[in-house]
């Protein structure tokens, strides 16, 4: 029967001792941070010794990763996913994400560096202040990351409306109104059902389009949607038919 152990760092022995309870405790100090390989031979009461075992090759890490970043830009969103990245840092192999310091949960880096969050709970109107930490594969963990504010805004703002009036004109600008809505920050232009642009609604309210294309003699239907700062879109606005007629 096996009554004691002698144990091998990197075919090194660094000790030997009697089982107890058919264990033995090694406390290994001064290991530098590196990888380092474990076997052991047991001995007998009359000291014959077995092979070595099978070994078991451990690394030491006594460096926490650096600070992850909260990817997913400040301000207002309708989104509830928030990135985190481990900002090149290839030690770092989980993310913790934090909401008002109180952890949403952890989620592993891909390939890319980039842990991704599907935060529950949120609510339109709301501020939410995100920080992270990465964990490495030792579990230590890094500093705190700097902290990024969303304004979760998931309300689609008013329908606009075209001010252009209908019917015969000689101008190829149309005008897209924001309905008395301050949320709305952008309006989206479509002529007979196809996007035409996007331009951003002035101190008034109000979006200039020149459009470009028109062709006399023809006419032709405009709608418009508006987006927020968030980009949630409204519905669509009701239709303005104009003939244009240039000559």
């Amino acid at each position: 029967a096996i009554v004691g152990v002698e144990l091998f760092q990197d075919t090194v022995s660094v000790g030997s001792g009697a089982l107890v309870g058919g264990t033995l405790t090694f406390n290994l100090t001064g290991l530098a941070d590196a990888t380092y390989s474990f076997d052991a031979k047991g001995y007998d009461a009359d000291g014959n010794a077995t092979a070595l075992s099978v070994a078991v090759v451990i690394t030491v890490d006594s460096l926490p990763p650096n600070a992850p970043l909260v990817t997913t830009a400040a301000g207002a969103t309708n989104s509830a996913t928030i990135t985190v990245s481990r900002d090149g840092d290839a030690t770092a192999a989980t993310a913790e994400l934090f909401k008002g310091g109180v952890s949403v949960g952890t989620a592993a880096y891909n390939g890319s560096g980039v842990a991704t969050f599907n935060v529950p709970g949120l609510v339109s109107g709301n501020s939410y202040t995100f920080t992270a930490k990465s964990f490495d594969a030792a579990l230590l963990a890094s500093p705190l990351s700097a902290g990024v504010t969303i304004d979760y805004d998931t309300v689609a703002p008013a329908d606009p409306a075209i001010s252009t009036a209908a019917g015969p004109t000689n101008s190829a600008t149309v005008v897209v109104a924001n309905s008395g809505d301050s949320s709305a920050a952008s309006a989206q232009l479509f002529k007979d059902g196809v996007s035409f642009g996007i331009v951003a609604y002035d101190g008034s309210g109000n979006a200039s389009f020149n459009v470009t294309g028109l062709v006399s003699g023809t006419s032709y239907t405009f709608t418009a949607k508006s987006r927020d700062a968030a980009g949630n879109l409204s519905g669509l606005s009701p239709a303005v038919v104009i003939d244009f007629d240039n000559v």
